[in-house]
């Protein structure tokens, strides 16, 4: 049985559940100055001191919503980083242009690579067994791999 399309909201709710809401700015474990739902924070942010009196949840929500689908781009990042693992690579273009990988992948999968790409380090080539795990639907290796950093 196909799984039902996922709305924006939907992987929104996602990276919810595993972010932790912080309403004032903190120090994450990479050393980012970070605020709302993981969102970290841009040079122009920090020299504005935009978000120096915090954030509530719809404007983190809303953060979030842009971290993932906006200008960083977070589902485009899998998508790309994903297909650039699987697709054919084209060498004129230095990447693979080639998303029926991707295509292959639930919408839970996708939501999944997604929450690894908005908050892992070192991108989804780092987790090469992981990702095949998840190409293959081979669930219980995706059950042991899937471990946030």
């Amino acid at each position: 049985m196909a799984s039902k399309k996922q709305s924006r909201e939907d992987y929104v709710e996602l990276v919810k559940e595993m972010e932790s809401f912080e309403p004032k700015i903190y120090t994450d474990q990479t050393d980012n100055l970070t605020i709302g739902y993981g969102h970290k924070l841009t040079p122009e942010e920090i020299a504005s001191r935009k978000f120096i009196d915090g954030v509530d949840e719809i404007q983190a929500s809303k953060m979030l919503e842009e971290d993932l689908f906006g200008k960083r781009g977070y589902y485009n990042r899998a998508r790309q980083e994903f297909t650039n693992m699987f697709g054919e690579y084209n060498k004129e273009l230095g990447y693979s242009v080639d998303f029926g990988p991707w295509n292959t992948l639930s919408e839970d999968q996708k939501m999944m690579i997604t929450d690894y790409s908005f908050n892992v380090i070192g991108g989804l080539e780092s987790f090469p067994k992981l990702m095949f795990a998840l190409l293959e639907q081979d669930w219980g290796t995706v059950e042991q791999e899937y471990k946030r950093r």
